[in-house]
């Protein structure tokens, strides 16, 4: 039986001589594996349209345990990623990242207009990298159910907060600071741009830039809780750190 799925190649592997598997996040039935039959021959009309970050309708012939590539109507490349060797390890990291958060038949909608934001984003110069990553890592905790709590402190609920506990998974008020030993305190600034990373709709996440001091300070902010709260390591993430990150 054929389906048509709308997705993103986020992950592709070699097999054999001339095949491919690939890992697509659909709209319909969520993460999916797709083998590619000659997908590597240079002549291939699949050859483009299997390449990691390719967006569009995936027809597809699915069998009894996998599903098989017949033809790809590509929406976008997001070519400019690919001339920037920093660029592509940020996709890869988004891409790696949602592999590991995203589940066969969940729903992946949101997720899926993540990385395409995300990535366009990326193809922005206008944006620093290192704040794309930083706002797809919130959001993708936020969609998971594991990002913090930023509007009142997580031990009274009030709303005059300052410090930040990764233990305590959020903010924290003066009277309850000491309550976690790792609580530091973080400027107002990075305060609401964590509360306008969560509470935003996606086609607003990346209009906006921060001042060097409060992005320096959501980058270590947002490592040190990723760090503690997701037990994963990324394999993209090892390249950019010999690149840029710090």
């Amino acid at each position: 039986m054929d389906v048509v799925y709308t997705g993103m190649v986020i992950k592709t592997t070699n097999v054999g001589e001339f095949d491919k598997r690939l890992v697509v996040l659909t709209k319909e039935a969520g993460k999916i594996v797709v083998f590619a039959r000659g997908a590597r021959r240079p002549k291939s009309s699949l050859l483009s349209a299997t390449m990691l970050f390719a967006y569009g309708e995936f027809e597809l012939f699915a069998g009894k345990d996998a599903y098989q590539l017949k033809k790809v109507v590509i929406k976008e490349f997001f070519e400019n990623i690919t001339k920037d060797i920093e660029s592509v390890c940020y996709a890869s990291f988004f891409c790696e990242f949602a592999d590991y958060f995203c589940k066969p038949g969940q729903n992946s909608r949101n997720i899926l207009k993540l990385l395409g934001y995300s990535l366009k984003a990326l193809e922005n110069e206008k944006i620093d990298n290192r704040l794309v990553k930083c706002i797809f890592e919130m959001k993708m905790l936020y969609f998971s159910g594991e990002y913090p709590e930023v509007f009142s402190c997580v031990k009274c609920q009030k709303k005059e907060i300052s410090y930040f506990s990764v233990l305590g998974y959020g903010m924290l008020c003066d009277d309850c600071k000491n309550e976690y030993s790792d609580s530091f305190k973080i400027n107002p600034v990075t305060v609401y741009t964590l509360q306008y990373i969560i509470s935003s709709k996606l086609k607003d996440l990346y209009k906006f830039n921060l001042r060097k001091d409060i992005l320096d300070e959501l980058v270590f902010l947002m490592k040190r809780y990723m760090s503690f709260h997701v037990n994963h390591n990324f394999k993209s993430l090892d390249t950019l750190s010999e690149l840029v990150l710090k």
